[in-house]
């Protein structure tokens, strides 16, 4: 925790010019906890495809997300993702299904790396293999990471790419 508070103080304290167009870029990311590869389509949309684990739960799926304005070097997005989870607990085991719906922004500390923050809710669906007991629910989900990108984008501003 103390290393994502670093880095967005860092991120937050630079003095760039513009944001960064993610068009035509892949980057690889750290993300709490786990891992993640994005490709950006254009500098207004990008496919990520995350793997998060903790104990006894595993979560993977892909994320699709849409920047919505540029703000010096900070990108606002939003965005879904659908995950398939797995759990393992002292007597339960089994599968289930998340879906998030989710609002950030992604800081640019310079043109290859950045800190990435958004927040949103979750359903989360989860059925116990061993005893075909089931649950849904709803909660809110935080999720806060760092990006290096590889490429130099297409040099476009959102705003000048949907012209």
């Amino acid at each position: 925790m103390v290393f994502f508070f670093c880095v967005l103080t860092v991120a937050f304290s630079s003095s760039r010019a513009g944001a960064e167009d993610i068009g035509g870029r892949f980057a690889v990311g750290l993300n709490y906890p786990g891992v993640s590869v994005k490709y950006g389509f254009n500098s207004m949309l990008a496919l990520e495809g995350r793997y998060q684990s903790d104990s006894n739960i595993g979560v993977m799926g892909p994320r699709l997300y849409c920047v919505l304005k540029q703000y010096n070097n900070i990108n606002l997005i939003a965005g879904m993702e659908a995950d398939y989870v797995t759990f393992t607990g002292q007597v339960s085991k089994g599968t289930g299904y998340a879906a998030e719906v989710f609002i950030g922004g992604e800081c640019f500390i310079n043109h290859n790396l950045s800190f990435q923050i958004d927040i949103g809710p979750a359903t989360v669906s989860l059925s116990d293999s061993a005893t075909s007991q089931s649950i849904s629910g709803l909660d809110t989900v935080l999720n806060m990471g760092v990006n290096y990108y590889f490429g130099k984008g297409n040099n476009k501003t959102c705003a000048e790419e949907g012209k």
